[in-house]
């Protein structure tokens, strides 16, 4: 007979007054002297760790022992006591119902078994399992106003030609007007020999001619300017989609 009993003081609660070894309904083998040793060892932890409320260590050394010791059925009752303590409901209705296969149980010990799992049944649906809520995730929507402005600039090819005429009629007022001033004559310049009246004249002529181009060039110039602005200002930096009509075939 081993020395599985734990008394009343203890909260665990063993099988008293019959015999501590039964065999198991699936027939498992009978430990050995070294095996019942070494579970006698884990069930006086076990019993320690659950005089001081540490019902989860003792649990493990309790099957720790159950394991090497298969045919206690002290094991297995103390073991379903301890499920119920940890409101593990599931586990002490299975370490009963095993303990009820075990052949060489009382008619006392049977009905006490069969008192202890209406008991825990009755635990279980009064305490069913909390149901762990996922966190709500709340989407929400947010409109960003969206400034719908078409921004505007555009570059293509009328505005490129239109900077490159103003550019070219700049160029063009810049040049004839320094023509313009070197080939007229300097004020008070006096005809005579060297210098005729004709030559006078002629240079005068040139001078007028290279001004009035130089005038048109600046004139030019500024019109393409202005024409630049409108063409890159006043329009959209994208240029309308033209809307294709869908292509038919007819045969």
């Amino acid at each position: 007979m081993r020395p599985w009993s734990w008394l009343a003081p203890c909260v665990f609660v063993s099988v008293l007054g019959t015999s501590h070894v039964a065999v198991a309904a699936d027939g498992a083998e009978p430990a050995s002297e070294e095996a019942k040793q070494k579970a006698q060892e884990h069930f006086s932890k076990a019993k320690d760790l659950y005089q001081d409320g540490n019902y989860v260590a003792a649990k493990k050394e309790l099957e720790a022992a159950h394991k090497l010791d298969p045919t206690a059925k002290d094991l297995l009752y103390n073991l379903g006591i301890v499920c119920e303590k940890m409101q593990e409901y599931d586990d002490a209705i299975a370490h009963f119902r095993d303990y009820q296969k075990l052949e060489d149980l009382s008619p006392g010990e049977k009905e006490k078994a069969e008192t202890i799992l209406r008991r825990i049944e009755g635990a279980k649906k009064a305490n069913p399992p909390k149901k762990v809520e996922s966190p709500q995730v709340i989407v929400k929507t947010v409109e960003v106003p969206v400034d719908r402005t078409p921004s505007r600039g555009r570059v293509d090819g009328l505005t490129i030609a239109a900077g490159g005429l103003t550019i070219a009629a700049a160029v063009t007022g810049t040049v004839f007007g320094v023509l313009a001033l070197s080939a007229h004559p300097a004020n008070g310049t006096a005809t005579g020999a060297e210098y005729s009246y004709a030559r006078l004249q002629d240079d005068t002529d040139r001078a007028k001619t290279f001004a009035l181009v130089s005038d048109i060039g600046f004139g030019v110039a500024v019109a393409g300017a202005v024409a630049t602005a409108i063409l890159f200002f006043a329009r959209t930096k994208d240029a309308p989609k033209k809307a294709f009509a869908p292509l038919q075939v007819k045969f």
